[in-house]
């Protein structure tokens, strides 16, 4: 019985062995200088996303349709959305939680104060009809 369990388990590990990972579309990114347009004039400085500067390994010879690797729109998209394109190398270290919502949450919960929450409501829970939408009522004829 065991040395059936040791012979899967070896066959297991061979085969696993035998695998190709999936290739590497982590988003880094590098900086390139693109030459100057004009003798003398600074050459201009983008930062690329490694995943797009590969080529597509999904794409067959024949394809003449763009295609674009696996990784780069996520990538490019990030970056996109960066503040800073230095937090695309290095990030910024955290700032303090915000820890007073979220423990005034946790008490209401563990107090089972189940008043609403919202502009609609003041705050003993009653319905503020200055603010809230007007009801909308539909008549049968």
């Amino acid at each position: 019985m065991t040395t059936g369990r040791l012979l899967a388990l070896a066959i297991a590990a061979f085969a696993a062995g035998c695998a190709n990972p999936p290739p590497d579309i982590s988003a880094n990114y590098q900086v390139l200088y693109l030459p100057a347009e004009t003798p003398g004039a600074r050459p201009t400085a983008i930062v690329a996303p490694d995943a797009c500067l590969q080529q597509d390994p999904t794409r067959y010879p024949f394809d003449l349709d763009p295609h674009l690797p696996p990784g780069c729109a996520n990538a490019y998209n990030l970056e996109r959305m960066v503040e800073r394109k230095a937090d695309l190398f290095h990030g910024r270290k955290l700032g303090p939680a915000a820890a007073a919502p979220v423990a005034r949450a946790a008490r209401r919960y563990l107090d089972g104060d189940e008043t609403p929450l919202g502009g609609a409501f003041d705050r003993d829970g009653r319905r503020n009809t200055s603010r809230a939408p007007a009801q909308v009522t539909t008549e049968q004829k």
